[in-house]
Formats: structure tokens, sequence, C-alpha cells
């Protein structure tokens, strides 16, 4: 035994196909960011040009140099996905451990209840949450975008993270509570190391679910 991997054909064959893949999907980002750097006259030659024949940076000089409104909005909606994330993952992480581990009845109608939510449009919580909003003067704010987006996200957060919280032996806390840990202790010094993949796909997902649906709020 050398210890050298040996691999046949076929191995080089999935590697080529993964690889051509990868590149059909990253291609709409090439094409995005080489779009950006043509001139007004170059983005409408027919056949296009998959590479600029004359680059510029007057785009982003426009938008972001002379312009600086864009700088704004970009801010609202890094401030609006961050809060969307962190609100998400703080208030799933615990709902997640507690479905995963405490014996309590009726779990299997909270979890369909959280996929029900799933099929329900967007839309039909807007009428309520800004009614609410109204009430409690937050309308026009950065704290009533990050509420509405956590309403949609965390369903979806706490589904996904229970299946890593199963996937640890409850046999860990134990342990750590005969070792004289907390419960508490042992959740944070234990338990979320490792499920640390799962909090950061579902904080991923979060910011994006953010960011894809901010806008900017009035000032």
């Amino acid at each position: 035994m050398t210890g050298k991997a040996v691999y046949k054909g076929r191995d080089y064959a999935m590697s080529a196909a993964g690889w051509v893949l990868t590149l059909i999907f990253l291609f709409p980002v090439y094409w995005m960011i080489a779009t950006s750097l043509k001139p007004m006259g170059e983005l409408f030659v027919i056949p296009p040009h998959l590479f600029p024949h004359e680059p510029t940076l007057s785009s982003y000089v426009d938008n972001f140099v002379k312009n600086r409104a864009m700088l704004g909005y970009i801010g609202n909606s890094f401030m609006i996905a961050t809060g969307t994330m962190l609100l998400t993952l703080l208030l799933a992480t615990p709902a997640a451990y507690g479905l995963a581990r405490s014996p309590m009845r009726g779990k299997a109608a909270i979890l369909i209840l959280l996929l029900a939510t799933q099929m329900l449009p967007s839309i039909m919580l807007a009428m309520p949450l800004f009614i609410a909003f109204t009430k409690i003067q937050l309308i026009n704010s950065y704290t009533a975008l990050i509420v509405a987006n956590t309403t949609h996200s965390l369903p979806f957060a706490i589904l996904v993270l229970r299946p890593y919280f199963l996937s640890v032996p409850g046999g860990l806390e134990e342990a750590a509570m005969i070792d004289g840990r907390g419960k508490f202790s042992a959740f944070r010094r234990i338990i979320l190391p490792l499920v640390k993949p799962g909090l950061l796909t579902v904080g991923a997902f979060c910011f994006l679910w953010g960011w894809g649906i901010s806008c900017s709020p009035s000032r």
C-alpha cells in the first residue's frame, strides 16, 4: 500500500462534469460583472460580446462616486439583512433545541404548523404587520423591517436547525452536567459548537433572505 489514491476514468469524468456544471451556474455571475464593465453602446450589440471590448468603470463611478445615494441603499439592506440573520438565529436556536430535546406533547402539531406557515404567501402578513407596527409606531424603521423579515425566516430556520440538534447525542449534555456544567453552559459550550455548520447555513440563508426582500426605509 503506497497510500496514493487510485482514480479511475469514471472519477475523472465525474470531476469534469462537476466543473462544467459549476461553470454553468457561475456564468450569470460572470455575465453580470462583464456587463457592468461595458460602455452603454456595447450593451445592445448583437451578437453580444462575451468579453468587454472597451472595459470601463463609468457605471461604478456614476453610481458610487458621483451619486452617493447607492451607498445608503446598500447600507440599509446590509443593516436589515444582518438584523434579520441575528434575530432569527437568536430565536430559532433555542426553539429548535427545545423541539429536539424536550419530551413535550403536541410536538408533531408544532412541526406541522411550522411547515404550514411555509406554504402561506408572504403578502398575507403584510396588512396585519402594518397595522401592528402602526399602533406601536414602528413604521419607517429598521426594526419593523427586521421583525417582518424574521416572521418569514423563523419557521424555516427552526425546521432546518432541529435535525442538527437531533444528530448530537444527548449523553454529551448529561456528561457535561455530571462534570458540573449547568444546562445553559452545556448548551453554549458543547452543543452549539457541534451544530455550527447548521448555524452557518441558516445564517447565510437568512441573510440572503433579508437582503433580497429588504427596501430602504424613508427618512
